[in-house]
């Protein structure tokens, strides 16, 4: 998979349940935030959330649709597991955890895997779609749990 599909999406906002198989969509309302970015339905915006991102950017690299759209997503469409940061490879999809216990079970934020240590995601509201080190991630709490590889 080319990690350079997703890269074509910078420019679009992080939209709470934003982004199918097809691209951005306005995602759905989320009632925990200040509204400026991730109530896109209600202002007519489209973007991804980090989960929308991921399953764009693995359909569009391979044409496999089966990923789902939440924290359940490393458990779905198949894909060679990646335990180890030092194993990846561009066009992987990266998965982060607040609890490092749930390993891919369940997981708070997926990326692509962009090489040199960083990975592509939709961040959040404030930082938006971006490239960061995982190492970013982690010292914000987040803990690399592991990675498919879908290609």
């Amino acid at each position: 998979m080319n990690a350079a599909v997703a890269a074509q999406n910078a420019g679009y906002p992080y939209c709470f349940d934003g982004g199918d198989i097809n691209g951005p969509t306005v995602g759905i309302t989320d009632h925990g935030s200040d509204g400026s970015y991730s109530n896109c339905s209600q202002i007519g915006r489209v973007g991804f959330d980090c989960t929308g991102l991921s399953l764009y950017a693995v359909y569009q690299g391979t044409g496999n649709a089966a990923l789902s759209h939440d924290g359940h997503q490393a458990q779905s469409g198949g894909g060679q597991v990646i335990g180890s940061a030092a194993q990846l490879q561009p066009g992987d999809i990266v998965y982060f955890d607040y609890n490092a216990s749930h390993g891919l079970s369940y997981i708070d934020h997926s990326g692509i895997y962009v090489g040199g240590g960083n990975v592509l995601s939709a961040v959040s509201e404030k930082w938006g779609i971006r490239t960061e080190s995982i190492a970013w991630y982690e010292s914000g709490g987040l803990h690399f749990v592991g990675a498919k590889r879908y290609w």
